[in-house]
Protein backbone atom coordinates (compact mmCIF):
# COMPACT_ATOMS: atom_id res chain seq x y z
CA UNK A 1 0.00 0.00 0.00
CA UNK A 2 1.62 3.27 -0.96
CA UNK A 3 1.08 6.82 0.90
CA UNK A 4 -1.07 9.26 -0.94
CA UNK A 5 -0.87 12.80 -0.69
CA UNK A 6 -4.82 13.26 -0.40
CA UNK A 7 -4.75 10.73 2.77
CA UNK A 8 -6.11 12.52 5.96
CA UNK A 9 -3.29 12.54 8.60
CA UNK A 10 -3.74 10.44 11.62
CA UNK A 11 -5.39 11.74 14.63
CA UNK A 12 -3.23 13.01 17.47
CA UNK A 13 -6.04 13.24 20.68
CA UNK A 14 -4.20 15.54 23.32
CA UNK A 15 -6.05 15.25 26.56
CA UNK A 16 -5.93 17.52 29.22
CA UNK A 17 -7.02 17.78 33.32
CA UNK A 18 -8.91 20.92 35.04
CA UNK A 19 -10.50 24.26 33.32
CA UNK A 20 -9.47 24.61 30.05
CA UNK A 21 -8.48 28.32 28.90
CA UNK A 22 -9.91 29.98 25.88
CA UNK A 23 -6.47 29.31 24.02
CA UNK A 24 -6.02 27.87 20.70
CA UNK A 25 -3.62 25.02 22.39
CA UNK A 26 -7.23 23.53 23.83
CA UNK A 27 -9.19 23.74 20.63
CA UNK A 28 -10.00 19.74 19.95
CA UNK A 29 -8.71 18.71 23.17
CA UNK A 30 -10.09 15.76 25.11
CA UNK A 31 -11.08 16.77 28.73
CA UNK A 32 -9.87 13.96 31.05
CA UNK A 33 -12.32 12.21 33.28
CA UNK A 34 -10.80 13.61 36.01
CA UNK A 35 -7.28 15.25 37.61
CA UNK A 36 -4.65 12.97 38.30
CA UNK A 37 -4.11 14.29 42.06
CA UNK A 38 -0.99 13.42 43.14
CA UNK A 39 0.73 12.74 39.95
CA UNK A 40 4.35 14.36 39.89
CA UNK A 41 4.38 17.30 37.13
CA UNK A 42 6.67 16.23 34.93
CA UNK A 43 8.52 19.79 35.32
CA UNK A 44 8.22 20.84 38.76
CA UNK A 45 7.57 17.29 40.13
CA UNK A 46 5.51 19.13 42.53
CA UNK A 47 2.00 16.84 43.04
CA UNK A 48 -0.93 17.80 40.87
CA UNK A 49 -3.73 19.24 42.82
CA UNK A 50 -7.32 19.68 42.51
CA UNK A 51 -8.40 22.42 40.11
CA UNK A 52 -4.83 22.40 38.42
CA UNK A 53 -4.74 22.66 34.55
CA UNK A 54 -2.35 20.74 32.39
CA UNK A 55 -1.67 18.34 29.83
CA UNK A 56 -1.41 14.14 29.66
CA UNK A 57 1.42 13.87 28.25
CA UNK A 58 2.94 9.62 26.55
CA UNK A 59 6.51 9.08 27.79
CA UNK A 60 8.84 6.22 26.34
CA UNK A 61 11.17 5.31 29.26
CA UNK A 62 14.35 2.53 29.28
CA UNK A 63 13.49 -0.26 32.46
CA UNK A 64 15.88 -2.88 32.06
CA UNK A 65 17.18 -1.82 28.50
CA UNK A 66 13.98 -2.27 27.44
CA UNK A 67 11.15 0.48 26.06
CA UNK A 68 8.33 0.94 28.57
CA UNK A 69 5.37 3.45 27.87
CA UNK A 70 3.85 5.38 30.63
CA UNK A 71 1.78 8.51 31.09
CA UNK A 72 3.08 11.88 32.69
CA UNK A 73 1.22 14.62 33.68
CA UNK A 74 1.98 18.50 33.41
CA UNK A 75 0.76 21.88 34.85
CA UNK A 76 0.19 23.85 31.95
CA UNK A 77 1.92 26.34 33.08
CA UNK A 78 5.20 24.72 33.82
CA UNK A 79 4.88 23.22 30.36
CA UNK A 80 4.55 26.98 28.92
CA UNK A 81 7.69 27.96 31.27
CA UNK A 82 9.91 25.86 28.32
CA UNK A 83 8.58 27.66 25.37
CA UNK A 84 7.30 31.33 26.25
CA UNK A 85 9.01 31.96 29.60
CA UNK A 86 12.18 33.41 27.99
CA UNK A 87 9.85 36.26 26.27
CA UNK A 88 8.26 37.13 29.36
CA UNK A 89 11.44 37.27 31.44
CA UNK A 90 10.84 34.48 33.38
CA UNK A 91 13.59 32.17 32.60
CA UNK A 92 17.36 31.46 33.37
CA UNK A 93 19.22 34.57 32.58
CA UNK A 94 16.79 36.58 34.13
CA UNK A 95 17.88 34.22 37.54
CA UNK A 96 14.63 32.19 37.62
CA UNK A 97 14.88 28.04 38.90
CA UNK A 98 12.91 27.20 35.17
CA UNK A 99 12.39 23.98 37.23
CA UNK A 100 10.11 25.50 40.01
CA UNK A 101 5.99 25.59 40.14
CA UNK A 102 6.69 29.53 41.51
CA UNK A 103 8.46 30.51 38.33
CA UNK A 104 5.79 28.87 36.33
CA UNK A 105 3.24 30.71 37.93
CA UNK A 106 5.04 34.16 37.60
CA UNK A 107 5.06 33.44 33.95
CA UNK A 108 1.02 32.66 34.52
CA UNK A 109 0.79 35.81 36.71
CA UNK A 110 2.94 37.87 34.00
CA UNK A 111 0.51 36.25 30.83
CA UNK A 112 -2.40 37.96 32.77
CA UNK A 113 -1.06 41.39 33.40
CA UNK A 114 1.15 42.06 30.22
CA UNK A 115 -0.53 42.05 26.93
CA UNK A 116 2.36 42.01 24.67
CA UNK A 117 5.75 42.01 26.26
CA UNK A 118 8.57 44.17 25.52
CA UNK A 119 12.01 41.58 25.80
CA UNK A 120 13.62 44.94 26.91
CA UNK A 121 11.89 46.01 29.65
CA UNK A 122 11.28 43.07 33.13
CA UNK A 123 8.46 43.67 35.11
CA UNK A 124 9.76 43.47 38.53
CA UNK A 125 9.68 40.56 40.71
CA UNK A 126 6.78 39.82 42.45
CA UNK A 127 7.60 38.08 46.30
CA UNK A 128 6.32 34.55 45.96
Amino acid sequence: MSASSDAPAPALTVYYFGPAYDVPLFDGATPLPGTPVGQPCLYCTEAIQQGDTGWERPMITMVDGKAKGKLAYAHHECEALGTIGHIYGVCSCTGFDTTSRAAALELAYRMRVKERPDPWVQPPRREL
